[in-house]
C-alpha cells in the first residue's frame, strides 16, 4: 500500500516541473520584462485619479526621492525586482540598494542575541 509520504515524494518533481515558473519570472527574461512594462503602462493609462503622485513621478516632476523598506521580521518581499526595474525604466529616478548593510545589521543582531543567551546560560552555572 502506498502511503501519503510516497505520494508526495512522487508528486513533488511533477508539480515543480509543470507549475514552478520561478526561473522565468525575472526581468532578466526579456518576455517577462516586456510584459511587466506593458502591464505597468496599461495601469498608468487607465488610472483615473487626478493629482496622482505616481503620475507626477513618472512625468519627471520629481527628480529626487527617498524611500526605505524596513522589515521588523524576516520574510520574503515579492516583486522588488520588478519595482526596481519599472522605476529605472519609467521614471527619472534611479534605485540604490543597500542590501549589504541590511544583511550586516541582521547578522550583528543575531550574534548579539546568541551572545546574550550564552551569557544567561553561563550565569546559571
Amino acid at each position: 500500500m502506498i502511503n501519503h509520504a510516497q505520494i508526495i515524494n512522487y508528486m513533488n518533481p511533477i508539480v515543480k516541473k509543470y507549475f514552478d515558473k520561478g526561473p522565468f519570472l525575472t526581468v532578466k527574461n526579456k518576455v517577462y520584462a516586456e510584459t511587466c512594462l506593458q502591464l505597468f503602462d496599461f495601469q498608468i493609462q487607465n488610472d483615473l485619479v487626478e493629482n496622482d503622485i505616481t503620475l507626477k513621478i513618472i512625468s519627471g516632476k520629481y527628480n529626487d526621492a527617498t524611500a526605505n523598506i524596513i522589515s521588523k521580521q524576516s520574510g520574503v518581499i515579492a516583486g522588488i525586482e520588478e519595482v526596481i526595474f519599472l522605476i529605472n525604466r519609467r521614471t527619472n529616478l534611479k534605485v540604490k540598494q543597500n542590501i549589504k548593510e541590511v544583511i550586516k545589521r541582521f547578522i550583528t543582531r543575531r550574534i548579539r542575541r546568541w551572545q546574550k543567551r550564552q551569557n544567561k546560560a553561563e550565569m546559571k552555572l
